[in-house]
């Protein structure tokens, strides 16, 4: 949840009913990259999900994933799950929903190649069918239920998933998602209506040509030059590309003395464009790489003439990852990496270094497909361990394991921290409350005093709905102790799930030098916060324990976790203190 966006600052700008009111909140929220990955928007939704199913049945034919029976269950487990939660799709296309229900009962076995076939043919006709229409039906699902004067929150919410899901897919950016919600929503101009009217309609275009200018730093060698031009690389002068696009006004932004890479890329936003267009120069160089050609530098900033009027664009950059904005480290923890590496022992300390190679390999490559490899490889080396065989098998537990630890606890300090920049304060009995700056374990003593939280409930209604929503969303989980062990179990399965995604995308890359998904990215965000979570959880371990091994600590934060959700589902007769202690600490 971001400043600024509490319900009056939204109701500036129009006459927004509550429904509307949390789609602008809930909306921002999902595409901010710096959201938890609890909110945070996810790939799949069913359109999505069929054609995930469909490449994977495809590849075990071909034999470029192994056919392996555990692997198939666990893609047919989360595309029946996604169908089975997905009412758009059950409310637009009854005949089609029941053919996917049919065939997709259970998981066959992998080498059941008959099978196979017969799943290929019946996804793809459904395929067929949805592709043409999902994107509208679910926005006009959305259209009617912002429409609707009774609160509809969490179906607005699932809707919304779905959208941005599908979106994603189509091949729009998370950052051109994100923006147009203060561009054409949080405006002064237009009424209501017309503002989600523009909106849908934006998110319903088609992709258009974009042109990509990159300036060549330094001087272009001729021999390179002429290569790059064989390649069918567009070069021109300063002085051409002001001829040729004089109506853009460009003379303050283009040097007559430069060399500019034009590249044309049919694109639904400048920022999903920047990076396909540079792809096409990084191929060309890559060839001339090999052959011991000087390779120019570019500015990775290039100045983009947008397809509908004549402006253009400076400021989007080439992100070949889109990470968090990296913030300094506080001194506690960089002491901490300092100490270990300086007194640690050494097999943990050189894993340790590998990981910080390797992210920074990363931040360097040129390529998404570089940039995700690169991480995959530091995540996979570092929880290298003798327990499991196969750097799959090891990835999915720990990774799943560092994930669910101390999740209930980073739910609680999300909202708290959103409380603080939402600046929400709760007098009760004469005290005031400033809930953004209460520890967890003051916020949950607080939670549990039914009169504080109807008050808090109340005040949370005016100020920001979101947050309303997810205050009960969070009360109605925490004080149940086998809703809270069901969460972690469905996070930790979902990260399990997504891992196998994850792995997929390696395999690809490996075998075949391709990319599966449009949106890689974002896929390489993840693996970046995986490194985080387990270096996180690791560091907090070494400085409890300096002379545990990497292997001792994978199996404690496995048992802990595991350990977690059974006390959690048996926790009836645990006294409030005991068990509030589980929640933010875990087992152990």
């Amino acid at each position: 949840m971001e400043r600024h966006l509490n319900n009056r600052d939204i109701l500036q700008y129009g006459d927004f009913n509550s429904n509307q009111v949390f789609f602008i909140q809930r909306w921002i929220e999902l595409l901010n990259i710096h959201t938890h990955s609890k909110y945070a928007v996810r790939y799949l939704n069913t359109h999505q999900a069929l054609k995930e199913l469909n490449y994977v049945c495809k590849e075990m034919i071909e034999g470029n994933i192994k056919r392996n029976d555990n692997h198939l269950f666990i893609v047919f487990e989360e595309v029946k799950k996604v169908i089975n939660g997905d009412e758009v799709l059950k409310k637009n296309a009854v005949s089609y929903s029941r053919i996917l229900e049919n065939s997709l009962q259970r998981a066959p076995k992998a080498e059941n190649i008959t099978k196979l076939y017969s799943i290929i043919y019946q996804v793809e006709y459904v395929i067929r069918y949805i592709e043409k229409h999902y994107l509208t039906w679910v926005i006009t699902e959305i259209d009617s239920l912002l429409s609707n004067s009774e609160e509809r929150f969490a179906e607005i919410e699932n809707a919304m998933q779905t959208l941005a899901s599908e979106l994603m897919g189509r091949g729009w950016s998370v950052d051109e998602l994100y923006l147009s919600a203060f561009e054409l929503l949080l405006t002064a101009e237009d009424s209501v209506s017309k503002k989600f009217e523009k909106f849908f309609s934006k998110l319903s275009s088609e992709p258009l040509p974009f042109v990509f200018l990159f300036s060549v730093k330094k001087d272009l060698a001729k021999g390179t030059k002429s290569r790059l031009v064989e390649l069918k690389l567009e070069i021109l002068s300063g002085q051409e590309v002001l001829n040729t696009y004089s109506d853009y006004e460009l003379e303050n932004h283009i040097s007559k003395n430069k060399e500019y890479v034009r590249v044309v890329y049919d694109s639904l936003d400048a920022y999903s464009g920047v990076n396909n267009a540079w792809q096409k120069i990084v191929g060309k160089l890559d060839i001339l790489n090999f052959y011991g050609f000087p390779i120019p530098v570019f500015d990775t900033s290039p100045i983009i003439l947008l397809p509908d009027s004549p402006k253009y664009l400076r400021n989007v950059e080439v992100d070949l990852s889109t990470k968090k904005r990296k913030f300094r480290a506080p001194d506690s923890m960089m002491n901490r990496v300092l100490n270990q590496l300086e007194t640690g022992d050494k097999e943990v300390n050189r894993k340790l270094k590998s990981l910080f190679e390797f992210t920074r390999i990363s931040d360097e490559s040129l390529s998404p497909q570089s940039t995700f490899i690169n991480l995959w490889i530091g995540i996979e080396s570092f929880v290298h361990s003798r327990e499991f065989e196969g750097g799959i098998e090891n990835v999915k537990m720990f990774v799943s394991s560092f994930s669910t630890h101390n999740y209930i606890y980073s739910l609680i300090k999300n909202f708290l921290e959103d409380c603080n920049r939402c600046d929400v304060e709760i007098i009760y009995r004469e005290r005031n409350y400033r809930i953004g700056k209460l520890t967890p374990q003051e916020a949950l003593s607080l939670f549990w005093n039914e009169e504080f939280l109807n008050n808090m409930t109340a005040e949370f209604e005016d100020h920001n709905i979101l947050l309303s929503y997810r205050l009960r969303e969070l009360c109605n989980i925490l004080k149940d102790g086998k809703k809270c062990a069901t969460l972690l179990e469905e996070h930790k399965k979902n990260v399990q799930q997504h891992v196998h995604r994850l792995y997929r995308i390696r395999n690809s890359i490996v075998h075949s030098g391709q990319m599966q998904y449009n949106n890689t990215n974002l896929f390489s965000k993840h693996l970046y916060e995986y490194i985080e979570y387990a270096m996180s959880v690791v560091m907090h371990r070494l400085e409890e324990d300096s002379s545990a091994s990497l292997e001792q600590i994978f199996a404690q934060v496995r048992d802990s976790v595991d350990t977690t959700i059974e006390t959690l589902s048996n926790s009836r007769l645990l006294d409030q203190d005991t068990y509030i202690n589980l929640l933010l600490r875990g087992a152990f």
